[in-house]
C-alpha cells in the first residue's frame, strides 16, 4: 500500500515524491514530508537499520501543504497510503471506500474508456508488414536476379 500511495502522490504532484540520491537520503526525505517517527506511535522503529541516523527532531507531516491544489479526501486518501508505521496504513480495501474514490468524478465503467489500437512494438510492426502492399511476382523475381548479381559481382571484384 506504501507504494500505491507513492504512486498516487507523484501522478497529483506530476513529480517524483521522494527524489533521493541514496538510501540514507531516500529515508531522510520520508521523514521530510511524512513527518519524524515517534517511537510512541511505532515502538518497533527503533530496531530499524539506520534508525539512529534518520531520527530527527521531532517534525510534522508536510504532505497537507504538498496538496493543496487538491480536496480533503486526496489528503485523506494520501496519508492513509503514507503513513509510517506498517500496522496503521490503510489497505487496500478500506482505500477503495474512502470518499476519494466516490466524488466526482467518479471513476469511468470499463465500457466507458475509449479503445485503442495495440502500441507493443512487435505487434505494431507486425501490422505494418502485412499492411505492405506486395510485389508482384515478375517483379519480385527481376528483384532478387539484380540482387544475385550484385553479389556476384561484389565477389568477382574482391578476388581481383
Amino acid at each position: 500500500m506504501w507504494s500505491a500511495g507513492c504512486i498516487l502522490a507523484e501522478l497529483l504532484r506530476r513529480r517524483p515524491l521522494f527524489p533521493g540520491r541514496n538510501e540514507l537520503d531516500q529515508l531522510l526525505r520520508i521523514v521530510d514530508v511524512c513527518g519524524s517517527i515517534e517511537p510512541d506511535d511505532w515502538p518497533e522503529a527503533a530496531q530499524l537499520p539506520k534508525w539512529g541516523e534518520v531520527r530527527p527532531k521531532s517534525t510534522p507531516s508536510k504532505l497537507l501543504s504538498l496538496f493543496t491544489d487538491h480536496t480533503g479526501d486526496t489528503v485523506e486518501l494520501v496519508e492513509g497510503l503514507l503513513q509510517l508505521n506498517p500496522s496503521k496504513r490503510i489497505s487496500a480495501k478500506e482505500a477503495l471506500d474512502m470518499d476519494w474514490f466516490w466524488s466526482v468524478p467518479l471513476p469511468a465503467k470499463p465500457s466507458e474508456l475509449p479503445r485503442y489500437t495495440s502500441s507493443h512494438e512487435y505487434t505494431t510492426k507486425k501490422r505494418k508488414s502485412s499492411a505492405a502492399v506486395p510485389q508482384s511476382s515478375a517483379a519480385s523475381a527481376s528483384a532478387s536476379a539484380s540482387a544475385k548479381q550484385r553479389v556476384v559481382g561484389d565477389a568477382a571484384t574482391r578476388k581481383k
